[in-house]
């Protein structure tokens, strides 16, 4: 396997000053005594795979003091050394490999593994949900909270790449008049059950943020209820950050996949519930509904269109 770096590079140790004083050692012939203060870069990193083909099982070892393991490459030093105050010091003397690959596209893939194929062991985001937890608030009608902001100083308006996502969607469903029409009715039922508001005056805002997010038609035929589907894509950027950039994903449930399976099996029988339109059931709050912006039209017949913006409360 070849690739630009295997790791960072690595600070030489004598290895004559290591082994000084250590009679099992005294005669070891080094094939390479190092130099303090080197820089060292690695060429080839020789895996578990492949070790037991290069070592011939001689081994020096004292009461004290690095291990000597000869090989078809020389002696392989490795175990802790005495310091000059007397304080043991470890050093890996075969290979101090470091995380220096964090730049590689093998690092990230191998992250990406973990991630998904390791359940349990990637640390969750606890501190979001005591923030999360101290902004939910109950306004007689839905529980609300404030957006899970990361720490970022601003996010575009993306109302231009609004825009023309607009048009193309629009020139799409026109194609089918039928679809168009169920997509506008879904618009207009958000808006008569308090998801989706009207902005009358878009010159104005309630926060500091202003965003608009493109949307598109997702239709389900497997689906029994809803087929036709609303999409907002916060995920669009054309520069700069997108929406789901600038917030906090929250919990990867694949992490806990295992205790939830094991819960099914502690009890003989076992209840799910599902909450319809479960994300819609919460209220966003005022300061950042205008981040939720997006744009459609007053009449679906019009031609050319009355552009209107609409943001959503929940």
């Amino acid at each position: 396997m070849v690739v630009p770096l295997i790791c960072e590079p690595l600070v030489g140790l004598s290895l004559t000053d290591c082994i000084r004083g250590y009679d099992h050692l005294k005669d070891l012939d080094l094939e390479d005594p190092g130099t303090n203060g080197d820089v060292i870069e690695l060429d080839i990193l020789i895996g578990l795979d492949y070790y037991w083909d290069i070592v011939s099982g001689e081994v020096l070892r004292g009461d004290s003091g690095p291990t000597a393991l000869y090989s078809s490459l020389g002696w392989l030093l490795s175990g802790p050394v005495a310091s000059a105050s007397t304080t043991l010091v470890t050093h890996v003397l075969t290979c101090g490999v470091r995380a220096g690959q964090e730049k590689l596209e093998l690092t990230e893939q191998l992250k990406k593994f973990w991630e998904i194929e390791s359940l349990g062991i990637c640390e969750k985001e606890s501190t979001l949900y005591e923030q999360l937890k101290k902004n939910v608030t109950f306004n007689g009608t839905r529980y609300e909270v404030t957006l899970p902001w990361r720490d970022v100083l601003s996010i575009l308006d993306n109302y231009q790449l609004s825009l023309i996502r607009l048009n193309g969607l629009l020139r799409r469903l026109r194609q089918n008049p039928t679809l168009l029409e169920e997509y506008n009715k879904a618009i207009v039922t958000q808006l008569d059950s308090g998801i989706v508001k009207v902005v009358e005056d878009p010159t104005r805002t309630d926060g500091e943020r202003v965003h608009y997010l493109p949307h598109l038609c997702v239709v389900r035929q497997d689906k029994e209820t809803t087929k036709l589907h609303v999409v907002y894509d916060a995920s669009a950027r054309s520069t700069g950050l997108s929406l789901n950039e600038c917030l906090y994903v929250g919990q990867k449930f694949n992490q806990i996949i295992m205790e939830l399976l094991v819960r099914f099996r502690v009890h003989k029988s076992a209840f799910i519930a599902d909450i319809q339109k479960a994300f819609l059931m919460i209220s966003v709050r005022k300061q950042d509904r205008d981040v939720l912006r997006f744009y459609w039209v007053t009449d679906i017949y019009q031609n050319p269109p009355e552009i209107q913006v609409l943001r959503l409360l929940v």
